[in-house]
């Protein structure tokens, strides 16, 4: 049985807004993630994420 189509319709507020609530919510999913791992490795996982978006950064 195929799904019917659907639209949706998404009437953001502003794009100040709409990045931070992008920015909470990979901020949520990294968080869950991370809380997976045994609890020796979770410094670790943060320090590397923090180390790729710096460099990430000065690339830009």
């Amino acid at each position: 049985m195929k799904g019917k189509k659907i639209e949706v319709i998404v009437n953001k507020p502003n794009d100040e807004v709409v990045g931070k609530l992008m920015a909470k919510a990979w901020a949520d999913i990294i968080e869950s993630r991370i809380n997976q791992l045994p609890q020796a490795q979770r410094l670790a996982a943060y320090d590397l994420i923090i180390e790729k978006l710096k460099k990430k950064g000065s690339h830009q």
